[in-house]
């Protein structure tokens, strides 16, 4: 069993459930994850922790970096969800890979699900859910998007799976620089496209 706490050099492209509504979802096997330091939204500049407050720094003294995780893995099944660049989206389809970002405040839907199952492994299945819509406090925001994860083990209907996670994980880690393009998506099994593995 294979815990997944190293960091990958890069990763894959991350899903975005911009245009999604909610009951949106992705289910991915898990090939990797790693900690990515956080960066304010306006400037770039990177977050600490100061104050028990993340806060954007400069010129960090000494605190600790913000951090969130970022989950890479092999997609079995989606809805509504997409990837790519601006203004050229496209839908998720089984069998690529991608990323999810934990930032901000979706890092609690992962660590209410992380705490649920326990330590995450290779190969585990992982199903992130555009849950609802709550209104933003500042009338210049969009309503926020409130999300639920879930993280079970492998079982004996996901195939090869697991085989597959491996061989992408071994892609990852070999990846030289954070210019390297991505890996091509491994093949999609026929049990890829099932409608919600949960």
């Amino acid at each position: 069993m294979t815990v997944l706490d190293d960091d990958t050099p890069s990763g894959p492209p991350a899903v975005k459930f911009k245009n999604s509504q909610p009951g949106a979802y992705v289910i991915i096997g898990i090939a990797n994850i790693e900690q990515r330091h956080a960066t304010d939204y306006d400037t770039g500049t990177g977050m600490y922790w100061v104050n028990r407050k993340p806060t954007p720094l400069e010129n960090p003294n000494g605190e600790q970096p913000v951090e969130y995780p970022v989950i890479t893995g092999i997609v079995v099944a989606a809805n509504d969800v997409e990837v790519g660049p601006q203004d050229e989206e496209r839908q998720v389809t089984p069998g690529e890979l991608v990323t999810i970002h934990c930032q901000g405040g979706r890092v609690y839907a992962y660590r209410d699900a992380k705490r649920a199952h326990g330590k995450v492994s290779l190969g585990d299945v992982l199903r992130w859910k555009f849950d609802s819509t709550e209104p933003a406090r500042n009338s210049r925001h969009q309503d926020r998007k409130i999300f639920t994860c879930e993280i079970r083990s492998p079982k004996a209907e996901d195939g090869d799976l697991m085989q597959r996670c491996e061989a992408a994980y071994a892609e990852l880690k070999a990846r030289p620089t954070l210019d390297e393009p991505a890996p091509a998506p491994a093949a999609a099994a026929a049990s890829d496209a099932i409608a919600d593995p949960f």
